[in-house]
């Protein structure tokens, strides 16, 4: 007999169920994927703006600058994931009840990243001793600031989400990402140094959050409801387990190398593991905020629920893996022509980092999308250790060694998380058959691209920048014509206006 999953309440099918579909189920996947197409346009926007921003100030700053604000970065988010309890997250998986834990919500929410910005502050000092690096320590404070302006609008965000506004999410964060842009060229044009990167991005934190708040009419009223504390409570705490947990296990390598590598070959992998994430940022943030926000919904009606959830995994992996292995190709010429030749080491990470984001998106999450928290927390604790060795064996090897590190560790938690969600192997193997051939393909895409480009004549800026446009073209033709039945059923389900019609 098969198994079922109990969440919020609500019986989910088996593993084998996922198979089901109905023409209610492919409406609303269609309704989602349009509100995707929202996202993914504020995102592509958003990407440009923030590529822009990352090209000029690669050429106005030092690897050095960027290693500071990195490593302030990955250590300012884990008072973030502390701060953030799941308060937003947890009115989006109560799409019914949201009225009644709002206020209490955001009054825990803000009195939590208060103190913990309090705290941090205490141990900045600290930690700038731990890494020899005065500067360290208000570029901390710094950063510290921006997460809590952010994380106290998170309430207004997740109201706006659940009810399905993502066309002002999306305007929201175009505006906050153009005013990012302007303040740090400004400030790194006029010599500020580090300082460009921390004080733009506070900056673009505060005006984000004012947006929200804004944008949002919703006002919180002076309520703190014991029911809703309880049941907080109880979301919150493998939420936010499951939250520190992953956040180790994904910045352990900027740590390691910061410490043992030092902040001038961490600006460099900063930089390739920044940018080839872009696939995941640009396609699998919009799924995610889509799908999260829509699967919630869903709890009740199992079979929608999990042909959603296939329907969701399966575009994420289509533009997932394109835009990976197109970067891929792309590389070696973009780099060091967008960036300048100081940051030519980074090419192969960037490279074995650009699989690492194709193996991101073979799959959604299944423990977010059912709201497994408690099995997600577990299971990243494990992975702590796992890619605390990992990385610590990579670093023999220099920032290759750890890219490779970080990509098995991946491919592995995307396996064993849909396991330990469907406690089936047949399962893992009937999804990888979904996602697998997009990566089978796009590798096979990026070495015609690649053959391409290599008999491609060499010559000034204008030949190359030709020459890869050329490769990437061949790229492109490549995967669209492997996946052309993939791409035209999306584009109908996007564009269908009746999708529930045959």
């Amino acid at each position: 007999m098969d198994r079922s999953k109990s969440i919020g309440g609500s019986s989910l099918p088996s593993a084998g169920d996922l198979e089901a579909k109905t023409g209610t189920a492919q409406e609303g996947f269609s309704r989602s994927l349009r509100n995707v197409l929202w996202m993914s346009s504020s995102s592509v926007i958003s990407r440009i703006l923030n590529l822009a921003r990352g090209v000029i100030l690669a050429r106005l700053l030092t690897p050095f600058d960027f290693g500071v604000y990195g490593l302030g970065v990955s250590i300012v988010g884990v008072k973030e994931r502390l701060s953030d309890i799941g308060t937003g997250s947890f009115l989006v998986y109560r799409p019914k009840e949201i009225e009644e834990h709002a206020d209490t919500t955001l009054w825990v929410n803000l009195a939590l990243s208060s103190f913990l910005l309090a705290l941090l502050a205490a141990v900045a000092p600290v930690l700038g001793r731990i890494y020899r690096e005065p500067l360290l320590v208000p570029v901390l404070v710094l950063l510290g600031l921006g997460v809590w302006a952010r994380l106290n609008a998170s309430v207004h965000q997740s109201l706006l989400r659940t009810e399905g506004r993502f066309r002002a999410v999306a305007v929201i964060d175009n505006c906050a990402s153009a005013a990012w842009l302007a303040i740090a060229v400004l400030l790194a044009w006029r010599g500020f140094g580090v300082w460009a990167l921390a004080a733009s991005a506070v900056a673009a934190n505060v005006i984000l959050a004012a947006l929200y708040i804004a944008t949002q009419r919703w006002r919180p009223r002076w309520k703190i409801s014991r029911d809703s504390l309880r049941l907080l409570g109880g979301f919150s705490f493998w939420f936010l387990g499951q939250g520190i947990a992953w956040y180790a296990a994904a910045n352990l390598d900027n740590w390691l190398v910061g410490r043992y590598l030092g902040m001038g070959v961490l600006g460099i992998y900063a930089i390739a593991y920044n940018y080839s994430l872009l696939p995941v940022t640009l396609v699998g943030n919009a799924m995610g905020n889509v799908g999260f926000a829509e699967l919630p919904k869903l709890y009740d009606r199992p079979e929608q629920f999990w042909a959603s959830y296939r329907d969701f995994s399966r575009v994420l992996a289509l533009l997932g893996c394109f835009a990976s292995f197109a970067a891929i190709v792309a590389a070696p010429d973009l780099i060091p022509l967008i960036l300048g030749a100081k940051w030519e080491p980074a090419i192969v990470p960037f490279q074995i980092l650009s699989v690492y984001a194709a193996a991101k998106c073979f799959w959604m999450d299944p423990f977010l999308a059912l709201g497994n928290f408690r099995l997600s927390c577990l299971t990243g604790i494990a992975a702590v250790t796992i890619v605390g060795v990992s990385v610590g064996l990579g670093l023999r090897f220099g920032l290759v060694g750890v890219a490779c590190a970080m990509l098995g560790t991946q491919v592995a938690y995307q396996v064993v998380a849909l396991f330990l969600v469907s406690r089936s192997w047949r399962r893992v193997a009937s999804t990888a058959r979904i996602s697998l051939p997009y990566l089978a393909g796009g590798a096979a895409a990026a070495l015609i691209g690649m053959g391409v480009r290599h008999f491609a004549p060499s010559g000034g800026t204008g030949v190359r920048i030709a020459a890869v446009l050329v490769a990437l073209g061949a790229f492109a033709c490549a995967y669209g014509l492997m996946f052309r039945g993939d791409v035209r059923a999306t584009l109908r389900l996007l564009f269908d206006k009746q999708p529930g019609r045959s």
